[in-house]
Parts: C-alpha cells; sequence; structure tokens
C-alpha cells in the first residue's frame, strides 16, 4: 500500500498540469463549481455554482407533484402527482446520449393513470406506486409500443398490509394520521462483486402508512415478512440503509424522533436505535443514511438539519444546521 499526502499529491496535480493548455477534468469542473481557482491557475471563466436544466411541466390546476422516480437503465424520470386523473407523466434525458440536446427533458406520451400517486420507488423498469388508500401497487413500465412511442403502465402485483395501520379517531396533541403511502423504497437486491459477505437474493421494499412500516418480498402478495407499529404517531418517511447487509430501515416520526430498525430482528423488540426525544420539533420531515460512511445519518425537520453517528446504540450528534 502507498500512503500519499495531501502537500504530495497537490504538487503531483500541478505538475501534471504544468505542460498541459488545458487543465485536467477533474479540477477544472472543481475550479468551476467552487468558483476560486484550485491548484491550478489556467481558468479564466470561473462562475460560483452549478449547471442546472430545468424543464416546464404542463399541468391541471388541480394537479400537483408529490414524487420523483428514476429508472436509471433507461434514462427516464418517473413524476407522480396526486390530482383527479393523468397522474403518471414520464420524461427522457437526453443529455447522457446527447450532452448539447435541447430540451435536455423530452415528455413521453404515456396512457392515462388515474389513481393518485403519493410515493414512487422504482428498481430497473417496475415501478412501486404508494396510493392514498393504504396500499401498493406495482406497475411494469417495459411495454412500449413501437408504432406510437407510448408507455403503458401494466399493474403487475398489488401490496395490502393487514388491520388497520392509523387510528381514525383523532387524539388530543396528536396529529392526525391518514391512509396515504408516505414512503416506499426497494432494498439492494444483489450485488455483481463476488466477494461481497452479504448477497441478497430476494427483491424487497418497505412501505411507511399512518404509523407502521412494513416490508414485502415482491414475491409474495399475501402479507408483509415484517410489520412494526411506531405507537399512536404517524411516520413521515423513512429509508433503507444502502450498505450491507441491508436490513437497516429509519423511519422519520411526527413526534420527531428517528428510529432505525433491523429487519432480521423480531418486531416485539426494541428498535436497534433510537434518537434523543424530541430530536426535531414538530416532527421530523425526512431521513437518509449516509451513502458513504455506513453510521452517518442526516434528518431534516422543519428549520433545521441534523447529522448523527450511529455506532450500535450510542448517539453522537455531529453536525447541525439551523434555517432563519
Amino acid at each position: 500500500m502507498t500512503i500519499i499526502s495531501k502537500n504530495q499529491l497537490i504538487e503531483r496535480i500541478e505538475h501534471s498540469q504544468s505542460s498541459q493548455l488545458t487543465p485536467m477534468p477533474l479540477t477544472s469542473a472543481l475550479c468551476k463549481s467552487l468558483g476560486v481557482p484550485f491548484v491550478t491557475q489556467q481558468r479564466d471563466d470561473v462562475a460560483k455554482g452549478l449547471q442546472t436544466s430545468c424543464a416546464s411541466i404542463a399541468t391541471r390546476p388541480t394537479a400537483y407533484w408529490t414524487s420523483l422516480a428514476v429508472l436509471d437503465c433507461s434514462n427516464t424520470i418517473v413524476l407522480g402527482s396526486a390530482g383527479a386523473e393523468d397522474n403518471l407523466h414520464f420524461y427522457k434525458d437526453q443529455s447522457l446520449d446527447d450532452a448539447l440536446a435541447y430540451p435536455r427533458f423530452q415528455n413521453i406520451p404515456s396512457d392515462k393513470f388515474s389513481d393518485p400517486v403519493h410515493s414512487l420507488a422504482s428498481y430497473e423498469e417496475t415501478v412501486l406506486i404508494g396510493s392514498n388508500h393504504g396500499f401498493v401497487k406495482m406497475l411494469d413500465i417495459h411495454g412500449m409500443a413501437n408504432d406510437t412511442q407510448t408507455i403503458s403502465p401494466r399493474q403487475v402485483a398489488q401490496y395490502v398490509p393487514p388491520g388497520s395501520n392509523y387510528d381514525p379517531l383523532a387524539t388530543p396533541g396528536i396529529p392526525i394520521a391518514n391512509s396515504h403511502v408516505k414512503a416506499v423504497q426497494f432494498s439492494r437486491r444483489y450485488t455483481f462483486n463476488p466477494d461481497e459477505c452479504y448477497p441478497v437474493n430476494t427483491l424487497k421494499f418497505f412501505m411507511v402508512v399512518g404509523s407502521a412500516m412494513h416490508i414485502w418480498d415482491v414475491e409474495h402478495q399475501a402479507e408483509p415478512i415484517y410489520s412494526r407499529k411506531f405507537g399512536p404517531y404517524p411516520l413521515n418517511n423513512g429509508h433503507w440503509s444502502p450498505h450491507a447487509p441491508y436490513s437497516l430501515v429509519a423511519t422519520a416520526s411526527t413526534d420527531g424522533s428517528v428510529n432505525i430498525i433491523d429487519s432480521r430482528i423480531s418486531p416485539s423488540s426494541a428498535p436497534a436505535w433510537t434518537s434523543t426525544p424530541r430530536a426535531h420539533r414538530p416532527s421530523v420531515r425526512d431521513v437518509k443514511f449516509s451513502p458513504i460512511i455506513p453510521y452517518w445519518m442526516a434528518s431534516a425537520g422543519k428549520t433545521q438539519v441534523e447529522l448523527d453517528g450511529v455506532t450500535g446504540y450510542l448517539h453522537a450528534l455531529l453536525a447541525k444546521t439551523m434555517m432563519v
């Protein structure tokens, strides 16, 4: 193993670019993004900020967008709406085929999907639809007629959790729950690395509805393989850890707390990790595991974002950002 210091790295980069008229792509992009010269002084058109693209979406006054998913296999963006009709829209990102394509996002015609969409998740050419009635539909959008180039979503499965996931009676001091599926997400299915220690053979997903979270095996619609209810407070969101063994799921609650469960442990056991009480006020809007560091997790409330270090049963607040 070779160890190189920061000064040695900078020296090597400067030396590698000293005889070139054009800087290296990596440092050139960094210069342009930061708005200040970094390592190289050869770029004059430095502009602070990020290069972004936008698309104007024609919509009805009664429709509102609730969710977004990306089909990496086909460079397609799926938008979900909770309107009265036509609630799935597809856009093709043409920049990956042609960097100068304009407009960047091209609308793909599709058959109307009338069910309200409150959450979306995608895997290859399969899309999960979180409904407003407490169940999830799985759609196959692979089929596209060559003559019309129209996407025709086809329902292949429906997952209905058992029992009631929310209390229809309002309790003083507790937010009123509804039957909207607030979040759905696929787990990692398998890895192409033969040295991976934790291969996963089945495709699973979780759904958040009311104050409950359910994990399903996509091949078994009869009942979930894991179900857990988190007290009387409804959940707002959830996130599946992208790190092996792909068993941790974090949930964001309206009581201001974050819980992490391990799907390998019985639902009757205590959560694997729980944040400090009222970590956010009044509630946690979103939660995400770090894609790089397995034991880092970010949670977002109404006015702040927290970064926590989760190691075993210990809790360490690493950073907090307040929005004024």
